[in-house]
Protein backbone atom coordinates (compact mmCIF):
# COMPACT_ATOMS: atom_id res chain seq x y z
CA UNK A 1 0.00 0.00 0.00
CA UNK A 2 1.51 3.75 -1.02
CA UNK A 3 2.34 6.19 1.81
CA UNK A 4 0.64 9.24 2.25
CA UNK A 5 3.05 10.63 4.46
CA UNK A 6 5.12 11.67 2.07
CA UNK A 7 2.45 14.13 0.27
CA UNK A 8 -0.05 14.98 2.73
CA UNK A 9 1.28 17.24 5.43
CA UNK A 10 1.50 16.23 8.99
CA UNK A 11 1.70 18.28 12.15
CA UNK A 12 3.89 16.87 14.98
CA UNK A 13 2.19 16.08 18.19
CA UNK A 14 4.83 15.38 20.61
CA UNK A 15 8.02 13.89 21.26
CA UNK A 16 8.19 10.82 24.22
CA UNK A 17 10.58 8.30 25.11
CA UNK A 18 8.47 5.19 24.67
CA UNK A 19 9.55 2.16 23.01
CA UNK A 20 7.30 0.95 19.94
CA UNK A 21 5.28 -1.72 21.97
CA UNK A 22 4.36 0.70 24.69
CA UNK A 23 3.31 3.08 21.73
CA UNK A 24 0.31 1.05 20.62
CA UNK A 25 -0.82 1.51 23.45
CA UNK A 26 -2.41 4.65 21.91
CA UNK A 27 -1.41 4.49 18.17
CA UNK A 28 -2.40 1.44 16.41
CA UNK A 29 -5.10 -0.46 14.49
CA UNK A 30 -7.01 -1.10 17.17
CA UNK A 31 -7.06 2.22 19.05
CA UNK A 32 -8.13 3.30 15.37
CA UNK A 33 -11.07 0.84 15.27
CA UNK A 34 -12.41 1.55 18.61
CA UNK A 35 -12.09 5.33 17.69
CA UNK A 36 -14.55 5.12 14.75
CA UNK A 37 -16.79 2.84 16.76
CA UNK A 38 -17.63 5.33 19.13
CA UNK A 39 -16.83 9.17 17.29
CA UNK A 40 -18.19 8.04 13.94
CA UNK A 41 -14.27 8.53 12.39
CA UNK A 42 -11.13 6.69 12.11
CA UNK A 43 -8.04 8.07 14.25
CA UNK A 44 -5.07 9.37 12.64
CA UNK A 45 -1.65 8.96 14.22
CA UNK A 46 1.77 8.28 12.61
CA UNK A 47 4.82 7.25 14.60
CA UNK A 48 8.47 7.14 13.81
CA UNK A 49 10.88 5.77 16.84
CA UNK A 50 14.42 6.58 16.21
CA UNK A 51 16.96 3.87 17.99
CA UNK A 52 19.85 6.30 18.18
CA UNK A 53 18.37 8.96 20.61
CA UNK A 54 15.13 6.70 21.95
CA UNK A 55 12.52 8.84 21.32
CA UNK A 56 9.25 8.40 19.71
CA UNK A 57 8.10 11.19 16.64
CA UNK A 58 3.87 11.38 16.65
CA UNK A 59 2.08 13.16 13.74
CA UNK A 60 -0.66 13.75 12.69
CA UNK A 61 -1.54 14.87 9.36
CA UNK A 62 -2.74 18.32 8.94
CA UNK A 63 -6.30 17.55 6.62
CA UNK A 64 -7.33 15.16 9.83
CA UNK A 65 -8.26 18.18 12.13
CA UNK A 66 -10.29 19.64 9.74
CA UNK A 67 -12.24 16.20 9.55
CA UNK A 68 -12.84 15.08 13.05
CA UNK A 69 -13.94 19.18 13.98
CA UNK A 70 -16.63 18.51 11.55
CA UNK A 71 -17.39 14.96 13.05
CA UNK A 72 -17.57 16.69 16.49
CA UNK A 73 -19.83 19.22 15.14
CA UNK A 74 -22.04 17.02 13.52
CA UNK A 75 -22.09 14.81 16.66
CA UNK A 76 -23.16 18.00 19.24
CA UNK A 77 -26.00 19.17 16.14
CA UNK A 78 -27.43 16.27 16.07
CA UNK A 79 -28.22 16.14 19.73
CA UNK A 80 -27.82 18.80 22.45
CA UNK A 81 -26.18 16.09 24.61
CA UNK A 82 -24.96 13.47 22.07
CA UNK A 83 -21.50 13.87 22.96
CA UNK A 84 -21.85 14.26 26.32
CA UNK A 85 -23.24 10.82 26.55
CA UNK A 86 -20.89 9.46 24.49
CA UNK A 87 -18.06 10.70 27.23
CA UNK A 88 -20.46 9.19 29.94
CA UNK A 89 -20.15 5.74 28.45
CA UNK A 90 -16.31 5.67 29.58
CA UNK A 91 -17.15 5.25 33.87
CA UNK A 92 -18.82 1.99 33.30
CA UNK A 93 -16.60 0.45 31.00
CA UNK A 94 -13.36 1.69 32.91
CA UNK A 95 -15.18 -0.08 36.36
CA UNK A 96 -15.69 -3.37 34.54
CA UNK A 97 -12.53 -3.03 32.89
CA UNK A 98 -10.83 -2.85 36.57
CA UNK A 99 -12.50 -5.72 37.79
CA UNK A 100 -11.27 -7.67 34.45
CA UNK A 101 -8.32 -7.04 34.82
CA UNK A 102 -7.75 -7.49 38.46
CA UNK A 103 -8.39 -11.00 37.95
CA UNK A 104 -5.36 -11.42 36.01
CA UNK A 105 -3.33 -14.71 37.07
CA UNK A 106 -0.86 -14.21 40.04
CA UNK A 107 1.21 -16.62 39.13
CA UNK A 108 1.46 -16.35 35.26
CA UNK A 109 4.44 -19.41 35.04
CA UNK A 110 1.64 -21.54 35.23
CA UNK A 111 0.19 -20.74 31.74
CA UNK A 112 0.62 -22.14 28.35
CA UNK A 113 2.15 -19.93 26.19
CA UNK A 114 -0.81 -19.47 24.25
CA UNK A 115 -2.80 -18.92 27.93
CA UNK A 116 -0.07 -15.93 28.18
CA UNK A 117 -0.51 -14.42 25.23
CA UNK A 118 -4.66 -14.53 25.71
CA UNK A 119 -4.17 -13.23 29.12
CA UNK A 120 -1.01 -10.40 27.65
CA UNK A 121 -3.74 -9.46 24.69
CA UNK A 122 -7.04 -9.48 26.81
CA UNK A 123 -5.92 -6.74 29.04
CA UNK A 124 -4.14 -4.89 26.03
CA UNK A 125 -7.49 -5.17 24.11
CA UNK A 126 -8.92 -3.69 27.38
CA UNK A 127 -6.28 -0.32 27.38
CA UNK A 128 -7.02 0.02 24.03
CA UNK A 129 -10.71 0.48 24.28
CA UNK A 130 -10.11 3.09 26.64
CA UNK A 131 -7.41 4.65 25.87
CA UNK A 132 -9.33 6.42 22.81
CA UNK A 133 -10.93 8.98 25.47
CA UNK A 134 -7.67 10.22 25.78
CA UNK A 135 -6.93 10.25 22.16
CA UNK A 136 -9.99 12.20 21.84
CA UNK A 137 -9.01 14.84 23.92
CA UNK A 138 -5.30 14.46 22.48
CA UNK A 139 -6.43 15.15 19.07
CA UNK A 140 -9.25 17.68 19.83
CA UNK A 141 -7.87 19.94 21.85
CA UNK A 142 -8.21 23.07 20.12
CA UNK A 143 -11.74 22.43 19.20
CA UNK A 144 -12.91 23.77 22.54
CA UNK A 145 -11.04 26.75 23.26
CA UNK A 146 -12.75 29.28 20.73
CA UNK A 147 -16.10 28.44 21.41
CA UNK A 148 -15.52 28.67 25.34
CA UNK A 149 -13.86 31.91 25.11
CA UNK A 150 -16.42 33.29 22.74
CA UNK A 151 -19.26 32.53 25.59
CA UNK A 152 -17.29 33.79 28.26
CA UNK A 153 -16.66 36.80 26.64
CA UNK A 154 -19.07 37.85 23.79
CA UNK A 155 -21.69 36.32 26.14
CA UNK A 156 -20.82 36.09 29.86
CA UNK A 157 -18.96 39.91 29.08
CA UNK A 158 -15.91 38.38 31.19
CA UNK A 159 -12.18 39.74 30.11
CA UNK A 160 -10.04 37.14 28.23
CA UNK A 161 -7.70 35.48 30.86
CA UNK A 162 -9.00 37.94 34.07
CA UNK A 163 -9.13 36.32 37.51
CA UNK A 164 -13.08 36.09 37.18
CA UNK A 165 -12.95 34.11 33.63
CA UNK A 166 -10.47 31.94 34.90
CA UNK A 167 -12.88 31.13 38.01
CA UNK A 168 -15.88 31.23 35.82
CA UNK A 169 -14.28 29.19 33.61
CA UNK A 170 -12.66 26.44 36.18
CA UNK A 171 -16.50 25.77 38.07
CA UNK A 172 -18.08 25.43 34.31
CA UNK A 173 -15.82 22.32 33.32
CA UNK A 174 -15.06 20.97 37.08
CA UNK A 175 -16.54 17.07 36.20
CA UNK A 176 -19.20 15.92 38.81
CA UNK A 177 -17.24 12.85 39.14
CA UNK A 178 -14.28 13.04 41.83
CA UNK A 179 -10.97 12.12 40.05
CA UNK A 180 -8.85 9.72 40.74
CA UNK A 181 -6.12 11.97 41.91
CA UNK A 182 -8.37 13.56 44.53
CA UNK A 183 -9.68 9.92 45.98
CA UNK A 184 -5.89 9.32 46.30
CA UNK A 185 -5.64 12.59 48.66
CA UNK A 186 -8.95 11.52 50.38
CA UNK A 187 -7.71 8.12 51.20
CA UNK A 188 -3.93 9.65 52.46
CA UNK A 189 -6.13 12.45 54.38
CA UNK A 190 -8.70 10.06 55.75
CA UNK A 191 -5.64 7.65 56.91
CA UNK A 192 -4.19 10.99 58.95
CA UNK A 193 -7.02 11.44 60.63
CA UNK A 194 -7.02 7.51 61.52
CA UNK A 195 -3.38 7.89 62.92
CA UNK A 196 -4.27 10.83 64.63
CA UNK A 197 -6.93 9.81 66.18
CA UNK A 198 -5.03 6.65 67.41
CA UNK A 199 -7.30 4.05 65.21
CA UNK A 200 -4.54 2.65 63.68
CA UNK A 201 -1.15 3.01 62.77
CA UNK A 202 0.97 4.47 60.15
CA UNK A 203 2.84 1.46 58.91
CA UNK A 204 -0.60 0.09 58.13
CA UNK A 205 -2.22 2.83 56.69
CA UNK A 206 1.09 2.83 54.05
CA UNK A 207 0.52 -0.71 53.14
CA UNK A 208 -3.53 -0.04 52.77
CA UNK A 209 -2.18 3.09 50.28
CA UNK A 210 0.24 1.45 48.58
CA UNK A 211 -2.18 -1.27 47.71
CA UNK A 212 -5.54 0.33 46.79
CA UNK A 213 -3.46 3.54 44.66
CA UNK A 214 0.50 1.74 44.16
CA UNK A 215 -0.34 1.72 40.91
CA UNK A 216 -0.47 5.15 39.65
CA UNK A 217 3.07 6.29 38.57
CA UNK A 218 3.56 2.56 36.84
CA UNK A 219 2.02 4.07 32.92
CA UNK A 220 3.01 1.60 30.32
CA UNK A 221 5.85 0.05 32.10
CA UNK A 222 6.83 1.57 35.54
CA UNK A 223 7.61 0.93 39.16
CA UNK A 224 4.69 1.00 41.46
CA UNK A 225 4.82 2.74 44.46
CA UNK A 226 5.09 0.46 47.52
CA UNK A 227 4.44 1.12 51.13
CA UNK A 228 7.44 2.74 52.19
CA UNK A 229 6.58 5.83 49.50
CA UNK A 230 3.60 6.53 51.36
CA UNK A 231 5.09 6.42 54.49
CA UNK A 232 7.08 9.01 54.14
CA UNK A 233 4.34 10.66 52.55
CA UNK A 234 2.54 10.53 55.87
CA UNK A 235 5.00 11.27 57.82
CA UNK A 236 5.30 14.17 55.99
CA UNK A 237 2.06 15.10 56.40
CA UNK A 238 1.08 14.38 60.15
CA UNK A 239 2.35 17.66 61.05
CA UNK A 240 -1.06 18.89 60.03
CA UNK A 241 -3.78 19.95 62.49
CA UNK A 242 -6.43 17.51 63.66
CA UNK A 243 -8.71 20.22 62.33
CA UNK A 244 -7.32 21.37 58.99
CA UNK A 245 -7.35 17.57 57.67
CA UNK A 246 -11.10 16.52 58.82
CA UNK A 247 -11.88 19.97 57.23
CA UNK A 248 -10.16 18.68 54.07
CA UNK A 249 -11.79 15.43 54.02
CA UNK A 250 -15.19 16.82 53.98
CA UNK A 251 -14.64 18.48 51.30
CA UNK A 252 -13.15 15.51 49.11
CA UNK A 253 -16.27 13.67 50.54
CA UNK A 254 -18.80 15.53 49.35
CA UNK A 255 -16.84 16.83 46.06
CA UNK A 256 -19.64 16.46 43.61
CA UNK A 257 -22.27 18.32 46.16
CA UNK A 258 -20.03 21.31 46.32
CA UNK A 259 -19.18 21.03 42.85
CA UNK A 260 -22.61 21.07 41.59
CA UNK A 261 -23.93 23.97 44.16
CA UNK A 262 -20.51 26.30 42.55
CA UNK A 263 -22.32 25.07 39.08
CA UNK A 264 -25.84 26.18 39.62
CA UNK A 265 -24.70 29.24 41.22
CA UNK A 266 -22.62 30.57 37.92
CA UNK A 267 -25.75 29.43 35.57
CA UNK A 268 -27.85 31.44 38.01
CA UNK A 269 -25.35 34.53 38.27
CA UNK A 270 -24.71 34.53 34.80
CA UNK A 271 -27.67 33.65 33.31
CA UNK A 272 -26.41 30.77 31.19
CA UNK A 273 -28.30 29.19 28.73
CA UNK A 274 -28.43 25.27 28.55
CA UNK A 275 -26.85 24.99 24.99
CA UNK A 276 -23.91 27.13 26.44
CA UNK A 277 -24.01 25.36 29.37
CA UNK A 278 -22.98 22.01 27.08
CA UNK A 279 -19.95 22.99 25.61
CA UNK A 280 -18.15 23.54 29.30
CA UNK A 281 -20.00 20.03 30.31
CA UNK A 282 -18.67 18.15 27.20
CA UNK A 283 -15.26 19.66 27.32
CA UNK A 284 -14.71 18.85 30.86
CA UNK A 285 -15.27 15.34 30.48
CA UNK A 286 -12.96 15.30 27.48
CA UNK A 287 -10.43 16.17 29.83
CA UNK A 288 -11.75 14.04 33.05
CA UNK A 289 -12.43 11.15 30.85
CA UNK A 290 -9.07 12.04 29.27
CA UNK A 291 -7.37 11.89 32.74
CA UNK A 292 -8.83 8.90 33.90
CA UNK A 293 -8.00 6.73 30.89
CA UNK A 294 -4.45 7.76 31.36
CA UNK A 295 -4.85 6.21 35.18
CA UNK A 296 -6.02 2.73 33.66
CA UNK A 297 -3.20 2.50 31.46
CA UNK A 298 -1.04 2.53 34.65
CA UNK A 299 -3.73 -0.02 36.48
CA UNK A 300 -3.64 -2.01 33.96
CA UNK A 301 0.06 -1.36 33.36
CA UNK A 302 0.48 -2.86 36.76
CA UNK A 303 -1.11 -6.11 35.50
CA UNK A 304 0.98 -6.40 32.68
CA UNK A 305 4.31 -6.17 34.82
CA UNK A 306 4.42 -10.05 35.81
CA UNK A 307 2.82 -10.63 32.21
CA UNK A 308 5.86 -9.25 30.60
CA UNK A 309 8.32 -10.68 32.78
CA UNK A 310 7.23 -14.49 31.93
CA UNK A 311 7.37 -13.50 28.33
CA UNK A 312 10.96 -11.91 28.25
CA UNK A 313 11.82 -15.34 30.42
CA UNK A 314 10.55 -17.81 27.58
CA UNK A 315 11.63 -15.42 24.55
CA UNK A 316 14.97 -14.98 26.29
CA UNK A 317 14.75 -11.36 25.87
CA UNK A 318 15.23 -8.52 28.22
CA UNK A 319 11.73 -7.31 29.10
CA UNK A 320 13.05 -3.97 27.08
CA UNK A 321 13.99 -6.01 24.42
CA UNK A 322 9.98 -7.64 24.41
CA UNK A 323 8.64 -3.75 24.79
CA UNK A 324 10.75 -3.10 21.21
CA UNK A 325 8.65 -5.72 19.45
CA UNK A 326 5.06 -4.57 18.40
CA UNK A 327 1.96 -6.71 20.16
CA UNK A 328 1.67 -8.65 16.92
CA UNK A 329 5.61 -9.58 16.82
CA UNK A 330 5.35 -10.10 20.48
CA UNK A 331 2.16 -12.59 20.47
CA UNK A 332 3.60 -14.01 16.89
CA UNK A 333 6.84 -15.12 19.22
CA UNK A 334 5.46 -17.08 22.05
CA UNK A 335 3.46 -18.64 19.75
CA UNK A 336 5.94 -19.94 17.77
CA UNK A 337 5.10 -18.07 14.81
CA UNK A 338 8.19 -16.13 14.23
CA UNK A 339 11.75 -15.44 15.77
CA UNK A 340 12.37 -12.09 17.68
CA UNK A 341 15.49 -12.50 17.67
CA UNK A 342 16.06 -11.99 14.14
CA UNK A 343 13.20 -9.14 14.23
CA UNK A 344 15.48 -7.29 16.60
CA UNK A 345 18.72 -7.41 14.92
CA UNK A 346 16.90 -6.23 11.31
CA UNK A 347 15.76 -3.16 14.02
CA UNK A 348 19.14 -0.48 13.83
CA UNK A 349 17.91 3.41 13.21
CA UNK A 350 13.80 3.44 12.73
CA UNK A 351 10.58 2.18 13.47
CA UNK A 352 7.55 3.55 12.07
CA UNK A 353 4.12 3.07 10.93
CA UNK A 354 1.03 5.44 10.38
CA UNK A 355 -2.69 4.61 7.97
CA UNK A 356 -3.80 4.88 5.01
CA UNK A 357 -4.98 7.63 3.09
CA UNK A 358 -8.59 7.48 4.43
CA UNK A 359 -6.86 6.59 8.16
CA UNK A 360 -8.58 2.91 7.54
CA UNK A 361 -6.15 0.52 7.69
CA UNK A 362 -2.35 0.53 9.09
CA UNK A 363 0.66 0.89 6.62
CA UNK A 364 4.02 -0.67 8.68
CA UNK A 365 6.96 1.11 7.20
CA UNK A 366 10.41 -0.67 6.16
CA UNK A 367 13.31 0.71 7.94
CA UNK A 368 14.54 2.45 5.27
CA UNK A 369 10.86 4.11 4.53
CA UNK A 370 10.82 5.14 7.79
CA UNK A 371 14.16 7.03 7.85
CA UNK A 372 13.76 8.24 4.74
CA UNK A 373 10.05 9.66 5.80
CA UNK A 374 11.87 11.07 8.70
CA UNK A 375 14.20 13.30 7.12
CA UNK A 376 11.35 14.35 4.79
CA UNK A 377 9.03 15.10 7.71
CA UNK A 378 11.45 16.86 10.01
CA UNK A 379 12.80 19.20 7.24
CA UNK A 380 9.88 21.07 7.69
CA UNK A 381 7.26 19.74 10.36
CA UNK A 382 6.22 22.24 12.91
CA UNK A 383 5.20 21.01 16.22
CA UNK A 384 1.22 22.09 17.64
CA UNK A 385 -1.88 22.31 16.60
CA UNK A 386 -1.45 26.10 16.45
CA UNK A 387 -0.10 25.31 12.34
CA UNK A 388 -3.06 23.33 11.12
Amino acid sequence: MKNPYFKNEVVKMGVWSLPPGDCETWHGEYTNRYFKQLFGVPKDSMLIYEFSKGFQHAYVTKKYFAQLYWQIDKIRKANRRALEKKLLSFYPLVEAAKKSVAKSPKYPKELSNRELAKEFNGIRNLVHRLSIFDQFAWLGEEYWTPKMENILVNKLGLNKDSEEYNRVLFILTKPEKISTTLLEKKAVTGALIKIKEKRTNLKLSAQKLAKEFGFLPVFCYGDPWLAHHYGEELTQALSKPLKTLREEYKKLKNYTLLRNQELRKIVREYKIEPKDLQIFTDFGLTVDTRNEAEYFVSFAGFYLLPLYKEIARRLYLTTTQVRFLTQKEMLDSLLGKTDPQKILEKRKRFIGWGFSENFSQRIDFTETESEKLFKHIESYVKIGRAHV
